[in-house]
């Protein structure tokens, strides 16, 4: 799963108080290069929520420094 779609998702089961962002647990990972497009990065910027983001990489060993998101 791409983890900019990871950062969308969000669980809608029933008795779950907090939904957003979904834990991820790999057992394997891919780091998959493909062409950058800036328009693209462009339109999503504004969309992504970069703490969630900075969580699944770290939950898939993408990063192991903490960021400072503040």
């Amino acid at each position: 799963m791409k983890l900019l779609t990871h950062n969308m998702l969000k669980s809608h089961v029933k008795g779950v108080k907090n939904g957003y962002p979904l834990l991820l647990r790999a057992s394997e990972t891919e780091v998959e290069e493909t062409e950058f497009s800036g328009e693209f990065i462009a339109r999503m910027l504004p969309r992504l929520e970069w703490g969630a983001l900075v969580s699944a990489m770290q939950q898939v060993w993408l990063m192991r420094v903490a960021v400072n998101t503040s």
